[in-house]
């Protein structure tokens, strides 16, 4: 960085990015050759932190940490950390742990909306926890022999499918926003995983409604996005 050789002292600059001021403080000396070389460089406030603490994020940082617990109380039954528990209270522990994960995913949305606390971070953990939640859900139950193979197989193939489309969208600038098809099937998704775990009558015929709704929300993000792909082309 060439600048004049009178020019001694530290430069700050205050900008705006994501709607929040930060200001970074540029160190500068001279050097022999009459260059002012950039030393240290501080952020105050950083951008990371101040996302960490808003409360949409905390609830979802909240769900990811659930989903590990319910899955563990699903197929680990035989440990020794739970020895002495009957299998039916395990299955009401993991029934109110993922109600209370279900609970923070509603609230963790709406508190977002209404006090404009969007972030990039909150748009990385939200569907990572969503997907960890029902993904616990599902595979315990799988292994429990509670839900059909060929059902949790369809549902994570779209998932992992549509998972590499999003990436293919994000690289190409094409923003798709979640169909309403899209937010019912994960309504019915969690429905029938609380009706499995409660081993209620209907819960198969719930979960085979998910992977319906599931395919088709996949089906309606894939005409979305190469119906947006040749908009950009023309």
């Amino acid at each position: 960085m060439l600048l004049d050789i009178n020019q001694k002292a530290s430069l700050c600059k205050i900008f705006q990015r994501n709607g929040e001021a930060q200001k970074t403080v540029f160190i500068l000396s001279e050097s022999g050759d009459s260059d002012l070389h950039i030393l240290a460089s501080q952020k105050v406030e950083p951008l990371l932190k101040t996302q960490l603490l808003m409360i949409p994020n905390i609830l979802a940082f909240i769900r990811l940490l659930l989903a590990p617990v319910m899955f563990f109380l699903l197929v680990n039954r035989d440990s020794a950390l739970l020895e002495g528990i009957h299998y039916s209270w395990l299955d009401y522990f993991a029934a109110f742990i993922f109600v209370l994960a279900s609970a923070t995913d509603f609230f963790d949305g709406y508190i977002a909306r209404m006090f404009d606390q969007v972030t990039t971070l909150g748009k990385i953990l939200d569907p990572l926890a969503d997907k960890m939640l029902t993904l616990a859900g599902f595979l315990g139950l799988m292994m429990l022999d509670r839900a059909s193979s060929w059902a949790i197989f369809l549902i994570l193939t779209r998932e992992l499918f549509i998972t590499g489309l999003r990436v293919s969208a994000v690289d190409q600038g094409i923003d798709i926003a979640a169909s309403w098809t899209g937010k019912v099937k994960t309504v019915v998704q969690m429905i029938a995983i609380g009706f499995l775990l409660m081993e209620w009558p209907g819960g198969e015929i719930l979960l085979w409604a998910a992977v319906i709704l599931t395919l088709y929300s996949g089906y309606e993000y894939v005409k979305d996005f190469f119906v947006k792909v040749a908009e950009i082309q023309e």
